[in-house]
């Protein structure tokens, strides 16, 4: 009796370990079929709207844009919807994954606004867009990319980084609302005293853009970019 009881639960934990191994394998599987740089080859025209294009191919409306790394490999679609939750275990096809999607802050209004604040998760295990950003710890990979491209319906910017810093405790970044130009500016200066590197650059009179991942269970790494013009009108999402 006591060895058939040993029997199932071995055969139940192989099943378990199974169980896991397949569902994780389904996410990585569900990730790459969104991977932006791969789904784009089938794009031939150059006058199209992404956007939309990603909208009508993936049936979702949430997607609002493609966010751009300059000179790597950080290609990744955004989408928005009515909270700060749903696609921090979602791809933006709709299927469920703990890998989620990178996304904007559900109180940014893309219409109007001064900050855009953009989350995803980081994973040392699984592949995510937001794995890359760990390298800017390292002030030599700043240097090679400096730069982000965010394109939505209504514009295409470009954003320098002028903030790199980690943090347990604060989040100051995530501010959104801002009394006057004033506040808004200071605003900015605190999160450039924060940053591990001295970027001389000009706040004044720019929007700005945020990225913020995780290092690990208890640090997030927070980067902040400032508008310094738009986009090419001939660039695209073409590889």
């Amino acid at each position: 009796m006591k060895k058939k009881l040993n029997i199932i639960l071995n055969i139940a934990i192989i099943l378990t370990i199974a169980n896991i191994t397949y569902n994780l394998y389904l996410s990585k599987t569900a990730y790459k079929q969104i991977d932006i740089t791969a789904s784009t080859k089938i794009i031939s025209s150059q006058n199209i709207n992404y956007i939309k294009y990603y909208k009508d191919y993936y049936q979702n409306e949430d997607i609002i844009g493609i966010l751009e790394l300059t000179n790597s490999e950080l290609v990744t679609l955004v989408p928005q919807t009515k909270d700060n939750t749903y696609y921090l275990n979602h791809l933006v096809n709709h299927e469920k994954s703990k890998l989620g999607s990178t996304f904007l802050d559900y109180r940014i209004n893309l219409n109007n606004y001064q900050k855009l604040i953009i989350y995803g998760h980081n994973s040392y295990d699984n592949k995510t867009p937001f794995n890359k950003l760990a390298n800017f710890l390292d002030y030599n990979y700043y240097l090679l990319h400096p730069t982000i491209k965010f394109t939505t319906e209504f514009f295409s910017d470009v954003y320098q980084i002028f903030s790199v810093y980690s943090t347990k405790t604060d989040y100051f970044h995530t501010n959104i609302y801002f009394n006057d130009d004033n506040s808004y500016l200071d605003h900015l200066k605190k999160l450039k005293e924060r940053s591990i590197y001295n970027i001389d650059i000009d706040l004044t009179n720019s929007k700005t853009l945020i990225l913020q991942t995780c290092l690990n269970n208890k640090t997030i790494l927070i980067i902040s970019a400032i508008k310094i013009g738009e986009a090419n009108e001939k660039d695209n999402f073409i590889f």
